[in-house]
This record gives structure tokens, C-alpha cells and sequence, in this order.
């Protein structure tokens, strides 16, 4: 008797399960919803086919360093799918932003000290512009304001002679 009962709950368990996949058409409940993406990496930017090109750099005033390993690409927009961030939707010329600046890695600081990417020129563009100006801002006490302390201008990295 036991055991009738115990597959019977599974089986009720199972036909759940089940019918669950089938109403979600097997995605879930999760959805993201076809967000606006951006790439960690210029490798992955690379495999979802968005990188246009690496970009170059400089700081005024050069005692503002860069973050070891920070590097600027410049990446087609994208939209992630409906139910997965590894599908790939590129954006329509007519959507908002056909372009933007990613960093890689996309995490960590981003100059050594105390200093943050004020909010200059925005990093989503339609057209691709020569240079890109951003204020470099100071993230030290104390909080109430925040001080320019310098800019970045991100330009198309020129080849090397070597290549």
C-alpha cells in the first residue's frame, strides 16, 4: 500500500513537471526579456559577431593610470534572446543605441586609485565616432560631491609598424 502511494506521488509529481514544460513551451519561468547586452570581453564580443574594433587610449593628466590589463573595443548593440543571454538579437539601425564602448575585462577598476568614469559622453552611440570623450572623476571622500580630476579620450587604435 505504501508503495502504490509513493509512485502515485511520483507519478503526480512527474505529470507536473510535465505539464509545466509543456505550457512554457520547455523555457521556464525565467525570462530576460530580450534586455540591451554588452560583452565582458573582446573574445566574447568576438564569438557573438558584435566587435567592430580594439580602441586606443589617453589619460590627461598622465598621472591617472589605467588598470593593469583594461583594454576599450568598440561592439555592435545587441539584445540578449528572450529566455537565454547566449542568443544573440542584434539591434535595427532605428533602435536606440546601434553601437557602444565595452572594457575588458568588463569588471574591476578601472584606473589605479581612486578614480571613476564621470558621466561624459554616454558609451551607447549610433554613429562611430572619431574620438569619445569621458571626465575622470574622483571617488575619495568626501561623498557629497564629485570632482573632476581628469579625461580619458578613446580613439581607433592605429596597427602596430611590426605588422
Amino acid at each position: 500500500m505504501i508503495k502504490k502511494i509513493f509512485l502515485l506521488i511520483i507519478g503526480v509529481c512527474v505529470l507536473l513537471i510535465v505539464g509545466f514544460y509543456i505550457i512554457t513551451g520547455g523555457k521556464g519561468t525565467y525570462k530576460l526579456s530580450e534586455g540591451i547586452g554588452y560583452s565582458r570581453t573582446i573574445e566574447a564580443s568576438k564569438k557573438r559577431g558584435v566587435f567592430v574594433k580594439e580602441l586606443d587610449y589617453k589619460i590627461i593628466p598622465d598621472s591617472i593610470q589605467l588598470a593593469k590589463d583594461k583594454v576599450f573595443f568598440v561592439e555592435k548593440g545587441f539584445r540578449y534572446g528572450k529566455y537565454s543571454a547566449k542568443k544573440t538579437l542584434p539591434l535595427r539601425e532605428t533602435d536606440d543605441y546601434t553601437y557602444r564602448i565595452g572594457m575588458s575585462p568588463a569588471s574591476g577598476e578601472i584606473f589605479s586609485g581612486s578614480f571613476l568614469l564621470g558621466y561624459g559622453d554616454s558609451f551607447h552611440f549610433h554613429k562611430i565616432k572619431d574620438t569619445i570623450r569621458r571626465e575622470i572623476v574622483t571617488k575619495k571622500p568626501p561623498y557629497d560631491s564629485i570632482y573632476k580630476v581628469g579625461e580619458l579620450f578613446l580613439f581607433e587604435k592605429k596597427p602596430s609598424k611590426g605588422n
